[in-house]
């Protein structure tokens, strides 16, 4: 289950929305996934990220190594060199 405390998710016209604190950290429509740390590559901000992709079933799963977060998806590890990261579904 995706965590409550501080976290939102929402719909907009087909774009789902979760927010963590202030910063839409994941939003996703049928095409496309964005992902946005807001600058804060943290422990919360991986888990919520997972949380959504998990329950949602995204495809993508996210982790910390060196100070970076890094995206697994389709087979590809990315590590996100800056705070947004644009995937296809």
């Amino acid at each position: 289950m995706i965590g409550k405390l501080n976290t939102t998710l929402v719909c907009r016209d087909g774009l789902y929305v979760l927010t963590l604190h202030s910063t839409e950290i994941v939003k996703w429509d049928d095409n496309h996934i964005e992902l946005d740390t807001g600058g804060h590559v943290t422990a919360t901000t991986a888990r919520r990220m997972n949380q959504c992709a998990e329950e949602m079933d995204l495809g993508f799963r996210v982790y910390r190594k060196q100070g970076h977060m890094h995206v697994v998806h389709n087979g590809q590890d990315i590590e996100m060199l800056h705070r947004l990261l644009w995937i296809g579904r």
